[in-house]
């Protein structure tokens, strides 16, 4: 079944779709609760909340890690293999 997208959900799964991931620190330090964007290892300047990634996750079309750097926990969000289908699949057309 194809989940029900926004159209600013589509525009930041395009995001994800063009290889960017999203570091959220869930660890006590200085960055705690905030994302951070990366798309090639390159900082993108992107407005994307705590709970834009729930939403996304929970539709099933990002996945979430876990990673550790410099000994703090970060959770990592990246498109999943759904994701991936909606977005071959002409999703990105109907935004």
């Amino acid at each position: 079944m194809k989940p029900s997208l926004s159209k600013a959900n589509i525009d930041h799964l395009e995001y994800f779709y063009q290889g960017a991931k999203a570091y959220l620190c869930v660890d006590t330090c200085n960055q705690f609760g905030e994302v951070i964007i990366k798309r090639n290892g390159i900082l993108i300047n992107l407005d994307l909340k705590v709970g834009t990634l729930g939403q996304l996750k929970a539709k099933g079309v990002i996945e979430v890690s876990s990673l550790m750097i410099y000994g703090v926990a970060y959770h990592v969000f990246q498109i999943s293999s759904l994701g991936n289908e909606l977005m071959d699949g002409g999703m990105r057309d109907i935004s």
